[in-house]
């Protein structure tokens, strides 16, 4: 039973770790909410732990896995009247993935490192992003009241 415990520790890491990543493209009212982002994170680490437990090669599922979210991200990628929609969930999505690989791999604080990373990306540098498009229209009104 014990032998069991670790992977399943692992899952349910790689779940709640997905989940706030999840969380901030939810708030963001993004096409991948946490549903998905649970699903990739949760998924990688399952793949990976049937790997070690099965005796597969690590290298080669996790090869499969980042080219296969890589082509599922793709799928929240639009383009729309010249411009392009999505890349930053695609990224998102990802990026997720390496965390559930991360976490199947017992690298602990690199797990919780990188989510934090990445939620400071998503939500930080959105305000940073707004905060900038509010000043070029500012400065765009008070060249054309001139």
């Amino acid at each position: 039973m014990s032998d069991l415990l670790l992977p399943l520790l692992k899952l349910g890491a790689a779940l709640v770790l997905s989940a706030a990543v999840g969380l901030e493209r939810l708030l963001s009212e993004k096409p991948a909410g946490m549903r998905t982002h649970i699903l990739v994170g949760f998924g990688s680490a399952l793949f990976m732990i049937v790997a070690d437990l099965g005796g597969l090669d690590a290298g080669r599922v996790a090869a499969g896995l980042i080219t296969g979210i890589g082509f599922l991200g793709a799928g929240t990628i639009i383009q729309e009247r010249g411009t392009v929609h999505g890349l930053t969930t695609a990224a998102s999505i990802w990026a997720v993935a390496g965390i559930g690989i991360a976490v199947s791999r017992g690298l602990w604080l690199l797990s919780l490192f990188a989510t934090l990373g990445i939620i400071a990306v998503l939500w930080g540098l959105h305000f940073i992003e707004d905060v900038i498009e509010r000043s070029k229209k500012k400065s765009r009104i008070s060249k054309n009241t001139k």
